[in-house]
């Protein structure tokens, strides 16, 4: 099987897991407490008990990141691993890459948060206030 070909099923298989278990959000934060401005950040996360798996995602976008074991209070819970991606470059390119396999759901998802990410970047800056 030829590299491209591979890459084509890791990039379908890594749309189908994100499909099921990813969550592609906008996070809107602040760089400090006492700062008046705001910013936004697109992020892709994953969670999973098992590493290995993220790691396949991984290595499918070469893109984001696997960090954990997240411990859980519950001694029952299994720790978990997440898969992070953020920034408007990163998640545009990882849609670019699964969006042909991506569910009209997940699809609508992607699609919103990089749209939001636009309009919150075409925003006048503002000069920063007084500290509250």
């Amino acid at each position: 099987m030829a590299d491209k070909d591979w890459n084509r099923e890791e990039l379908a298989w890594a749309a189908g897991f994100i499909d099921g278990e990813g969550y592609f959000g906008l996070r809107i934060a602040r760089r400090k407490p006492t700062d008046t401005r705001t910013y936004a950040l697109p992020v892709l996360s994953v969670a999973q008990c098992d590493r290995r798996v993220l790691d396949r995602l991984h290595i499918a976008l070469g893109i984001g990141h696997v960090k954990g074991p997240y411990k859980k209070d519950n001694p029952k819970w299994n720790a978990s691993y997440m898969f992070y991606a953020t920034g408007g470059f990163n998640i545009s390119r990882i849609f670019d890459l699964i969006s042909p396999w991506l569910s009209p759901v997940k699809l609508d998802q992607a699609t919103k948060v990089i749209a939001g990410f636009r309009v919150y970047q075409a925003r006048p800056k503002m000069k920063m206030g007084p500290k509250p």
